[in-house]
Parts: structure tokens; sequence; C-alpha cells
């Protein structure tokens, strides 16, 4: 009874906190780091953005765990080169957001 007691408050602080945090931490990296860009301070701020950014990074990491050699290498310049990309947006989330969409579209075309 104490253990369900105590894992009930446990729940409800997680779920407090995670409530307060606001959309930010849904970037794939880490917002509340010192120095960041503005572009990543744009995607922290907003959470379209952040969002994309994180299904994203995770569409990315899937299909590098899936590629091996030159395709590999093909996927990591891309990415590279999307970043130069990106960061070229610098605040303009709307600019931010095509470049997202566009990113994950062509790696839901590899799996």
């Amino acid at each position: 009874m104490i253990r369900s007691a105590v894992l009930a408050s446990a729940t409800a602080v997680a779920l407090s906190l995670f409530a307060m945090s606001g959309s930010a931490s849904a970037a794939s990296f880490n917002c509340s780091k010192s120095g960041l860009t503005y572009t990543e301070a744009s995607v922290c701020d907003n959470g379209r953005t952040s969002h994309l950014d994180s299904v994203m990074a995770r569409d990315y990491f899937r299909d590098l765990r899936h590629t091996y050699g030159w395709e590999r290498h093909r996927i990591i310049a891309n990415q590279i080169n999307w970043l130069h990309d990106r960061n070229a947006c610098g605040a303009d989330v709307r600019c931010l957001n095509q470049l997202y969409k566009a990113r994950i579209q062509d790696l839901h075309q590899l799996y």
C-alpha cells in the first residue's frame, strides 16, 4: 500500500515536470546547454519544429543502423549538407519547418 502511494506520487511529480518542460524537450539535442545557435534556439522554442527535429533524428539514426558502405556514407554526407542548409535558416521557423519536412520525406524513402 505504501509502495503504491509512493509510485503514485512519483508518477504525479514526473507528469508535472513533463508538463512544465514544454515542447523544448522534444528536440534531438540538449536545449538547456549554453551556446545554442540562433537556429538551435529556434528549434527549441517552437514546439512544431522541435517535434520535427526529433522525428528527423529518429529516422536518420534508424537509416544509419540499416545501411553500410557507400550508402551509409551518402546518408551521412546528405545529413551534413542538410545541417548546413538548416543552419542557413537562422531563426526563420518557416524555413526550418520546410527543411525538416523535406529531410524526413527523404529519409522515409530509404526505409
